[in-house]
């Protein structure tokens, strides 16, 4: 006997009911499989990218290291003197000699002048009270350099002093170390910043340094 035509309509909704079922289940269960592997994936690609943005971080730091040191080694002939007062149409070279000889008593290394120049000149309508800037003298020779700073302590009280030409970096470091340990426990030797800190000597190569020691 045959099946009516609505036995017929109610199997093929039932079909229908179960195929849909059927869909959606399998349409979840490979949405999730896709969405696992896809965790994965991003997991495996997030993580690769770290490790190449942390080395490149590191070798930029690196880099940047090893350019300030090759600046500082370009200064190692150098030094700074402050307190000179600036003049109009001045020659920064007889100033410096005036200086050595008048001060120091060392006229002999005023011949061992490479070049020199104001850091900054002061502008025009600037007042003049405010501090002369600084002069970058160029020996040509290390050992000249390190003779004038053996005699520097003869400057004391003349208004003058003499300073290592430091990289804007390490200047900056130094101002640091000034401020964290005191003037008097901090100082430069051939570029190099060092401060003393409950009694011991210790070289400061950057800013981690100084955190590591307060």
């Amino acid at each position: 006997m045959g099946l009516s035509r609505s036995e017929k309509s109610e199997i093929i909704d039932l079909i229908k009911d179960t195929f849909s079922t059927l869909t959606a289940d399998l349409k979840s269960t490979i949405s999730q499989e896709i969405n696992k592997k896809l965790d994965e994936k991003l997991k495996q690609f997030f993580g690769s990218m770290e490790k190449k943005i942390t080395d490149l971080v590191d070798k930029n730091v690196s880099l940047h290291d090893k350019l300030d040191a090759l600046e500082q080694y370009t200064r190692r002939n150098s030094i700074r003197l402050y307190g000179v007062p600036e003049q109009p149409n001045e020659d920064t070279v007889d100033l410096v000699k005036s200086v050595f000889i008048d001060n120091l008593n060392l006229p002999t290394i005023c011949n061992m002048i490479d070049r020199c120049h104001r850091l900054k000149p002061r502008r025009v309508g600037s007042s003049t009270n405010s501090k002369p800037s600084v002069i970058i003298i160029k020996f040509i020779s290390y050992t000249a350099k390190h003779d004038l700073r053996k005699h520097a302590k003869l400057l004391k009280g003349t208004g003058f002093s003499v300073a290592d030409d430091l990289t804007s970096i390490r200047y900056k470091l130094y101002k640091s170390a000034i401020s964290k340990f005191g003037r008097n426990n901090t100082w430069v030797l051939d570029g190099n910043i060092f401060v003393k800190n409950n009694g011991i000597r210790q070289s400061i190569k950057s800013h981690d340094d100084l955190e590591k020691l307060m």
